[in-house]
């Protein structure tokens, strides 16, 4: 008889697979702030198309307005916030935190350079805000990418194997089409523009760009929508787990007077003795 692999039963405790989700079946120590978590992903489901419909302002008007300044930094600061208070949950967790930290330190750079759309909206000409521009937009195609990275090693510690297939899917559908945003993007700009930044972001502005904006906007929506489908879902999973803690796992089941009571905790049922002392 071969004595059980800890290492392997931690494992089953952290990630447990089974066909139909059972949220009582998450280990106690895993919903520790959780919290944290239903208000990081409440902050990134608002945050992201706020974010969008700010930054798509510049590109489809022809008068800023002192709201394209705050607005776009508005939803930057919203996302920021929403993985920060994420960053609460498993700490100790290496792979999680590691793939969260990539997700802040974009979030953060798209929000210093957020400013720089207003900028280059007053002052189109000036070469030094269109670059500040042409980075800020790789930057957030990468943290979309990034961003739905550590949806999925979130999905991966909530006990729904569901979710956890849809944000694998969605992470890899958003790869392939930011890498084909991405090309086209390339492909136009030495096509059309090359060496002139302002001309080139300027193209959505012409009164003959339907087509190009309807292209430009379904390439776009489609991440954000996959991360907001994502987002929305995990916030019902950790919802759910959430309410069904105290109904499924009691704190304390007493006895009769006289006999022995059992106390649930999160490393297991404890059970007690008649005079209510633990068992050696």
């Amino acid at each position: 008889m071969t004595a059980p692999d800890p290492t392997e039963n931690g494992r089953r405790r952290a990630f447990p697979s089974t066909e139909v989700p059972d949220p009582g079946r998450f280990h106690g120590d895993c919903r520790l702030g959780l919290e944290h978590v239903l208000r990081g992903l409440s902050a990134l489901f608002w945050a992201i198309p706020l974010a969008l419909l700010a930054f798509a302002r510049h590109f489809l008007a022809f008068l800023p307005t002192l709201y394209d300044l705050v607005l776009p930094t508005i939803g930057a600061g919203l996302a920021f916030y929403g993985l920060m208070r994420l960053g609460r949950y498993q700490r100790r967790e290496r792979v999680w935190q590691n793939s969260l930290l990539l997700s802040q330190t974009l979030a953060l750079l798209v929000l210093g350079l957020s400013p720089f759309l207003f900028l280059w909206s007053r002052v189109p000409s000036v070469t030094f805000f269109a670059r500040a521009v042409v980075l800020l937009l790789a930057v957030a195609l990468i943290f979309l990418v990034a961003f739905l990275g550590s949806l999925e090693r979130l999905a991966a510690m909530l006990p729904d194997d569901t979710v956890r297939g849809d944000a694998r899917l969605f992470r890899g559908l958003s790869a392939y089409l930011v890498t084909v945003l991405a090309g086209v993007g390339v492909t136009l700009y030495w096509r059309l523009a090359p060496g002139h930044l302002s001309d080139f972001l300027e193209i959505p502005r012409q009164p003959l760009g339907l087509g190009r904006h309807g292209i430009l906007l379904l390439l776009i929506l489609i991440p954000v929508a996959m991360s907001m489908a994502v987002t929305w879902k995990l916030k019902e999973v950790v919802l759910a787990v959430m309410v069904g803690w105290p109904q499924q796992n009691p704190a304390a089941v007493a006895g009769a007077p006289g006999q022995g009571g059992v106390t649930a905790g999160p490393a297991g049922p404890v059970k007690l003795s008649a005079s209510g002392s633990r068992n050696g």
